[in-house]
């Protein structure tokens, strides 16, 4: 596991970790965070013409506020909230150290 660790923060793949493998990491996540930025983009602009309407972004809350409440209450409950906050920290590899 820190072999694998090593070698994801290696970019050249040298054997050393150095300032240019550190700046290198922070382009690619920098990168990463830009491609997640235009993906969601495109999820609420609709009608793709490059700027997100009142209309648009008020339909993207409701399809998310639909998400969360599973039961279809029109509200969201403390277990949905939590539930959602669950799922999303299994989705990104686990919660804060120390909890499960």
């Amino acid at each position: 596991m820190r072999d694998a660790a090593f070698a994801r923060m290696d970019m050249d793949g040298d054997g050393y970790l150095t300032e240019q493998d550190r700046a290198a990491m922070k382009n690619q996540r920098e990168l990463q965070r830009e491609e997640r930025r235009q993906a969601r983009k495109s999820e609420i602009d609709l009608d793709n013409d490059g700027v997100i309407s009142r209309e648009e972004f008020m339909a993207a809350e409701n399809r998310k506020l639909s998400r969360l409440d599973t039961d279809g209450d029109g509200a969201i409950s403390k277990a949905e909230a939590e539930a959602a906050m669950n799922e999303r920290r299994g989705r990104k590899g686990g919660g804060r150290k120390g909890q499960e």
